[in-house]
């Protein structure tokens, strides 16, 4: 067996790790007879049918063509089934050892990309019943609140979870740093039925770190700081705030991010450090 650990990289085509297997050698002996055998009779038909049947044996024992060929050239068994990752990713678990005999059908290894990853959501059923399959929500991670994902929900479990009142959606977020490992905890934000009289504000507007949420208000000519807001449900485009602004308030929509960016720069610390909401 190739020795492969756990976290190593592997790239699409390169090998994962062979098997030695003692069926394969008795059937590259049989193809290598029925070739032999074919030589003496040339032109007989089921000596040609033989050699077809042979071949294809080993092809669906995972040889390819260059190895039959190979087979054929060198006129030497060799008893080791090489597996090809047919996707690159990174080793995730090893279920064997080398030199450990395996049986048909055991697992040996398991290999995960994370390029692309799941996110699962548990929702109540009355969220459930505004959200429809292939749409679009945000999703939110934890530690990467300034970088919102947008999300096609690709799965909804048809039935509550045991022992719940829980129902999971779920569907998948690119990764093509691969900045994001698999178990981070992230929030899904689900789309809601309009309310009146309810201030919101566009998503772009509240600053999401980890010690909580804030926006920018106008505080004289060219002068803002930033005040803590509590948030409730939210869309794609819009988000509710519950606490933290009164009426007259004057928010900076675009460009919150620049300013709270600029204060970290010049004071070396976080804007909200130290405030409440009022």
């Amino acid at each position: 067996m190739v020795h492969k650990e756990t976290g190593v990289k592997v790239g699409k085509g390169q090998p994962l790790y062979k098997l030695y297997s003692e069926q394969l050698a008795t059937l590259q002996q049989e193809y290598l007879m029925a070739i032999a055998q074919e030589k003496q009779f040339q032109g007989d038909k089921i000596e040609k049918q033989l050699v077809a049947a042979a071949k294809q044996k080993l092809q669906l024992y995972g040889q390819s063509e260059s190895q039959i060929q190979q087979l054929v050239k060198t006129q030497k068994k060799d008893p080791y089934v090489v597996f090809y990752a047919p996707e690159g990713g990174v080793v995730a678990e090893l279920s064997v050892t080398q030199g450990q005999y395996v049986t048909e059908g055991s697992p040996i290894l398991r290999l995960e990309g994370y390029g692309q990853l799941w996110v699962e959501a548990d929702v109540y059923p009355n969220e459930a019943k505004n959200i429809k399959m292939g749409q679009k929500v945000k999703v939110v991670i934890a530690g990467w609140e300034n970088q919102p994902q947008e999300m096609t929900i690709s799965f909804i479990t048809p039935s509550l979870q045991a022992g719940t009142q829980l129902t999971q959606i779920r569907g998948s977020i690119a990764n093509p740093q691969q900045q994001w490992q698999p178990g981070l905890q992230a929030n899904v934000f689900l789309p809601s039925a309009s309310k009146s009289n309810v201030l919101t504000l566009p998503v772009d507007a509240v600053v999401r770190d980890g010690k909580g949420m804030h926006v920018w208000v106008k505080n004289g000519k060219d002068h803002f700081e930033p005040r803590l807001v509590k948030t409730g449900q939210e869309n794609n485009n819009e988000v509710e705030i519950s606490e933290g602004l009164k009426n007259g308030d004057q928010v900076v929509v675009t460009g919150a991010y620049l300013l709270y960016s600029e204060y970290i720069l010049k004071k070396g610390k976080n804007p909200i450090e130290g405030l409440k909401i009022k």
